[in-house]
């Protein structure tokens, strides 16, 4: 399924890294004998990597990966990991607050029987996986074809992972999204948090924005300051 081990744990430890700067993120495109990682620590990405393409804009809460193989023998795919520090932004409260990531996951995977010398007729298709993981809490759903047929797959997903905390707690959320396959793929995505009271909203520190902010805005400096003196201005 997924490959290179060491990717996977870099995806582990990627709500470890230094809150002093945003998160590093990662892409993985790989097919044959060949394998590439590319980096960006931007709050917006949108590039070409090998066999596929990746893009994310941490500030709408957004997300996309295409990539996969050339059929038969030919199988490739592409990684997409990132993720971003994130806290609630409103007045404080003495009991944590319980909400929700929202995520909402959308594409295409296609699937074609085809004959191939010394091979002989095969289903070529491409399957997709989504995790997502803050702390101990985590999600995660495979794409792939689940009828008879050999057809391609049109995605409409909606999951949740459930949280608690206070205004002013910085909390990782870490997302990896992968398609692989000996056809091609393409993943899109969504991330919204839902379930919070009114006048609260979250922030990150690549500036989340992709719900409304009923409050003042402030930088993510200066919201971490107030809040370690006690609250937000």
């Amino acid at each position: 399924m997924l490959r290179n081990a060491g990717f996977a744990l870099l995806f582990l430890l990627a709500a470890a890294e230094s809150a002093g700067a945003c998160d590093l993120n990662r892409a993985l495109g790989y097919g044959g004998p060949y394998e590439f990682e590319y980096t960006s620590s931007a709050p917006t990405w949108d590039t070409d990597i090998f066999g596929g393409h990746v893009s994310y804009d941490l500030i709408a809460g957004t997300f996309g990966l295409t990539g996969g193989g050339g059929g038969g023998k030919q199988s490739g795919g592409s990684q997409l990991q990132f993720s971003d520090s994130y806290q609630i932004v409103g007045p404080p409260v003495a009991t944590p607050i319980s909400f929700q990531a929202s995520f909402h996951i959308g594409g295409t995977l296609n699937a074609a029987e085809n004959s191939y010398p010394f091979i002989g007729t095969i289903c070529d298709h491409t399957s997709a996986r989504f995790t997502a993981t803050s702390g101990p809490a985590s999600v995660s759903h495979d794409y792939s074809i689940t009828h008879p047929g050999c057809e391609t797959t049109t995605l409409d997903d909606a999951m949740t992972l459930a949280l608690s905390k206070l205004p002013g707690e910085i909390f990782p959320l870490s997302m990896l999204l992968s398609v692989f396959g000996t056809r091609s793929g393409s993943v899109n995505g969504t991330l919204a948090f839902t379930g919070l009271p009114a006048g609260y909203s979250v922030t990150s520190c690549q500036g989340f924005a992709g719900m409304p902010v009923p409050v003042r805005q402030a930088s993510w400096g200066s919201l971490k300051h107030s809040y370690r003196l006690g609250g937000a201005d």
